[in-house]
């Protein structure tokens, strides 16, 4: 039962204008730097949010609403096509999803998850007051927010990003959405264009096909996921072609209009000059920190030329007196990171923290099936920052739990420094990937050797065992090697 407390909004406005430190954005760097600076009763904290609630993207319109209809859309989808011949033709029971519960189910969750990760730990800190509304710097050391004016002896910008829309010809003539909007839908889309096949336009494609949606997916590069190894982005690509789901890649978005009762994409793909008409199209093309607002002039905190604040490997701005963390500054743009740099900021501030961070040995993951997850460096950049380096490539069909589950459509690939033999890149398309991601990290993080790998007894049969199978293939033909070598 929900706390009627909880369920109040925050404030507007509070009496005490006087604080030692101000945090401007209520995401997972702002409630991680109020957490840790709730250690210290004796000094006072403000927390200003505006925009979405509280708990910021993440929890509100990001991963964890995309995941959870992500896993409904997976359930109904996958249990229509078994993947065992015993079980074919034993799934009459399936019905038609309901998209407008599968909504309300997701929003229920997201509201228990914010609850309990969020409002009910900010409610336990009671040296950190939390109001509502957006902030602006009058000079260094004060902010206004909602016409009253408050000062602190330090602050962090934690404001997050928004969807970046791109320049197409006629886009601000028509409506369109952007994944805020995809995922609060109450009715499923009879057709869909997604513009973007990075991770989050890859994760709504899929999941939109899953639930029954006319999917089509355009990318202007040539292979999904842009920036990762192609050998593993291609991997993914072909499973998600293997479902039939239409993805345009080298294509550029030309024109839209509206057309009656749907929208007409003009766009060119390689060479050629295509129409098609959709009910909607879904915009996922990246991001943009959430700077404009915040007068960061008067504060002097300077931005580079895409918007993302200026900080030293501290977080620490231009103005020595404020720090930033999360997505508005652009280090990586993951919960996780954020959680993690708004921890440390505070430790700058009033812990003498001394630790900073290895932006290197952070894992992500795209959670689509099969998941792409990657840590470390990829070929290239290892090629440009070691002398020597090598690299390796199984597929999961030498996998015996891969096998066992007939998910085999996957590619595990290593790069190592040849000199040390230290691992400096895992990638990995995979069925859930994203489960054994950190233990690749753990391997980066701690400067492990293909030898360490290779010594380390896994447990059998696990997808993991591609992170030792891969090692093997560095010193043998492991398509020869009996499954239980050790």
């Amino acid at each position: 039962m929900t706390d009627p407390e909880l369920s109040l909004n925050y404030p507007s406005k509070v009496e005490k204008t006087k604080y030692d430190l101000i945090i401007i954005g209520g995401g997972a760097s702002g409630v991680s730097a109020a957490t840790r600076m709730s250690e210290r009763e004796d000094l006072e904290v403000l927390l200003v949010n505006a925009g979405l609630p509280i708990g910021g993207t993440c929890v509100n319109v990001g991963c964890v609403p995309s995941k959870i209809l992500l896993e409904m859309a997976n359930d109904y989808y996958y249990s229509q096509f078994p993947h065992y011949n015993s079980i074919l033709g034993k799934c009459a029971c399936i019905s038609d999803v309901d998209y407008t519960k599968s909504v309300e189910e997701k929003d229920q969750m997201v509201e228990e998850l914010r609850r309990k990760n969020y409002k009910i730990p900010l409610v336990s800190m009671p040296n950190v007051m939390v109001i509502n509304g957006f902030a602006k710097f009058r000079n260094n050391h004060e902010i206004e927010v909602n016409d009253q004016i408050y000062s602190a002896n330090k602050f962090l910008i934690s404001t997050g990003s928004r969807p970046r829309i791109p320049a197409i010809d006629g886009l601000d003539k028509i409506s369109y959405l952007t994944s805020t909007d995809a995922l609060s839908l109450s009715e499923l889309p009879e057709s869909l264009i997604i513009i973007g096949a990075g991770p989050t336009g890859l994760e709504l494609t899929q999941m939109f096909h899953h639930f029954g949606s006319d999917v089509k997916l355009f990318e202007a590069e040539d292979q999904i996921l842009p920036g990762n190894e192609k050998v593993i982005a291609d991997e993914l690509y072909k499973a998600l072609q293997e479902e039939e789901i239409p993805i345009y890649l080298r294509s550029k978005i030309l024109q839209v209009e509206q057309n009656s009762d749907q929208i007409e994409v003009t766009c060119q793909i390689n060479s050629e000059r295509k129409t098609f008409l959709t009910d909607h199209i879904l915009i996922t093309t990246g991001i943009r920190p959430n700077t404009e607002k915040l007068n960061l002039t008067a504060a002097g905190v300077e931005i580079n030329e895409k918007g993302y604040i200026i900080t030293d490997e501290h977080l620490r701005t231009t103005n020595s007196n404020i720090y930033a963390a999360g997505d508005v500054v652009g280090n990586s743009v993951l919960e996780t990171t954020a959680a993690r740099e708004g921890y440390l900021a505070a430790g700058y501030l009033y812990f003498d923290e001394t630790a900073t961070i290895n932006y290197d040995f952070i894992p992500r993951a795209v959670f689509t099936s099969p998941n792409l997850a990657v840590v470390g460096l990829t070929e290239q950049e290892a090629i440009e920052k070691y002398e020597n380096i090598e690299s390796k490539t199984i597929e999961y069909t030498r996998i015996p739990k891969a096998v066992a589950l007939k998910e085999t459509s996957g590619k595990i690939k290593m790069v190592i420094n040849s000199d040390s033999r230290k691992i400096v890149g895992i990638h990995m398309t995979a069925h859930n990937a994203a489960e054994f991601a950190t233990q690749a990290s753990m391997i980066l993080k701690y400067g492990l050797t293909i030898d360490d790998v290779i010594d380390t007894v896994y447990v059998f049969p696990t997808m993991s065992e591609g992170l030792k199978k891969v090692a093997q293939a560095f010193i043998r033909d492991v398509s020869k090697m009996a499954c239980c070598v050790e």
